[in-house]
């Protein structure tokens, strides 16, 4: 069984910014196992990435990109967005929380949406936010 479905996203980067093609695929072998695929098509070339959700199949992508020094203007790609637990499980990663240092996890978004609050980031420091917010919602200390 699978499901596809294409959209559009903004990537921003020294020379400006361009719009990129996505064509996204899910694909069930077994009833257990699922596997995202996100190609994007753009002036740069072509990009692939995969995961066990959209998100982490986006950040795979965004991984290629940064190499380039391009930034997606997408909430998937924002510091402060990261998704939930079940938002991965149920929601095939599709969505993320806007998250804040110390406070729960609010404004569920696309991750390929955009608005007027995204802070284009590496996945590396988009993981670093979340962690802290975490660390902070634990009583720990947080970083940054």
């Amino acid at each position: 069984m699978s499901r596809r479905f294409s959209t559009t996203i903004r990537i921003k980067g020294a020379a400006g910014i361009v719009t990129a093609a996505l064509e996204c695929e899910t694909v069930w072998p077994s009833p257990r196992a699922r596997t995202c695929t996100i190609d994007l098509t753009c002036e740069r070339g072509e990009f692939r990435g995969e995961g066990p959700d959209y998100f982490e199949a986006f950040c795979r992508i965004r991984e290629q990109l940064e190499q380039w020094g391009l930034r997606p203007l997408c909430y998937g790609a924002s510091r402060d967005r990261f998704p939930s637990g079940m938002a991965r499980d149920m929601g095939e990663g599709l969505k993320v929380y806007k998250m804040r240092i110390g406070e729960q996890a609010t404004d569920l978004a696309s991750i390929f949406e955009e608005g007027k609050d995204i802070e284009p980031v590496t996945v590396a420091e988009q993981r670093a936010f979340f962690e802290s917010c975490i660390d902070a919602l634990r009583g720990r200390r947080p970083v940054g």
